[in-house]
């Protein structure tokens, strides 16, 4: 029997596993003031702890003007670690166990990802991209929301942004029908106060699937998160659908 017709080529396979002090300098990593790009290659080649005591020491190759090198400090590393205790956040990192491989093949993945819940939970379904604008219309809310609990209902994930308007029907409508599971891709740090119809669609989220962020626990936001965001949400899914946007709708992203 051939290991295509056993199923073995099919079987995922076996990463390495990644120790607790390895998560704790990745987050910190993360919370470095760095694009994702950057990130990419700080981590490139190198176990985070690794890469963490090159730019502590003013080594790494990704630092030679040694900016980073000042805000290496094991400090960082205590105030991301209790931030991502406080927001329930699991540290993942791109070619360990635990990370999406719905995700991790795309070559912008990001290098760390913040979990929580099961990020692995739609690697083996269909997976579905509902986006639109935040000012959306009745119509439009409608549809984000039939979309998603029609989806759901089939058995396929729901990917979204859980912004206001589009984002946020879509999820509505997810969790609202059958078991499959859901995945809201945020642009800001897993933790980070919101309303409270947000934190309790947030946690129906959560309980269904996972709630994901490449931005540190405790990290300052910044407005172009949400449009990086973006590439993770389309990397996750088979297809994107754009129910509503208006010209300057970060949906065109």
């Amino acid at each position: 029997m051939t290991a295509e017709a056993s199923g073995d080529a099919r079987r995922p396979p076996t990463l390495p596993l990644l120790g607790e002090e390895e998560r704790r300098h990745a987050a910190a990593l993360a919370a470095l003031p760095v694009s994702p790009s950057r990130l990419r290659r700080l981590l490139a080649g190198h176990p985070p702890t690794e890469a963490w005591d090159l730019l502590a020491a003013g080594r790494h190759l990704e630092d030679p003007t040694r900016l980073l090198r000042r805000q290496v400090t094991a400090d960082l590393v205590a105030r991301v670690a209790d931030a991502c205790r406080r927001a329930q956040a699991e540290v993942l990192v791109l070619g360990f166990a635990g990370y999406p491989a719905a995700l991790a093949d795309d070559p912008q993945a990001p290098a760390v990802l913040f979990a929580s819940g099961e990020a692995t939970c739609a690697d083996r379904l269909p997976r579905v991209c509902i986006v639109g604008t935040r000012a959306a219309s009745a119509y439009g809310l409608g549809v984000a929301s039939e979309l998603g609990a029609a989806l759901a209902g089939a058995g396929v994930a729901a990917v979204s942004g859980l912004a206001r308007g589009i984002h946020s029907a879509a999820h509505a409508g997810a969790v609202s029908a059958a078991a499959a599971p859901v995945l809201g891709v945020l642009g800001a740090p897993l933790g980070t106060p919101v309303t409270a119809a947000a934190a309790a669609l947030q946690q129906k989220v959560r309980r269904r699937g996972a709630l994901l962020s490449e931005v540190a626990p405790g990290a300052a936001g910044a407005r172009w998160n949400f449009a990086v965001r973006n590439r993770i949400m389309a990397a996750l899914a088979h297809a994107v659908v754009v129910v509503e946007a208006h010209r300057r709708s970060g949906a065109h992203h």
